[in-house]
């Protein structure tokens, strides 16, 4: 299963003040969100295909996911079953995102996902 086709990468960071972080990420990135498509989840682009997202949907205090972009999820999720990988069902976000995940060998958190705003 290589995930050759990689197009961009998504990493998450819990939150549990959305104000407080968006204050402390737009210091650090000196800027705003670059897109923000619900109040628990905003994201900045720090460079282009990759996504630093905080969002207080999950647990504080820890890198939560990193996900993978790649331009056709149905086929890379199918190609994580056919390794044996336990993979989650499909979610998406209508005009954003779908995604799935899963997790290596050591528990880290790992998924991928497909762009559909373009």
């Amino acid at each position: 299963m290589p995930l050759s086709d990689i197009t961009s990468l998504a990493i998450q960071a819990g939150v549990d003040d959305m104000a407080g972080a968006r204050a402390f990420y737009d210091r650090l990135f000196g800027r705003e969100p670059d897109f923000a498509p619900a109040e628990d989840l905003q994201e900045y682009e720090t460079h282009p295909g990759a996504w630093f997202q905080i969002t207080t949907a999950v647990e504080p205090g820890q890198m939560q996911r990193v996900r993978f972009g790649v331009p056709d999820l149905a086929v890379a999720r199918d190609q994580l079953l056919a390794d044996g990988i336990a993979v989650s069902e499909a979610e998406e976000l209508p005009g954003v995102s779908r995604w799935c995940n899963f997790s290596d060998p050591y528990g880290n958190r790992l998924g991928v996902f497909q762009d559909l705003s373009d």
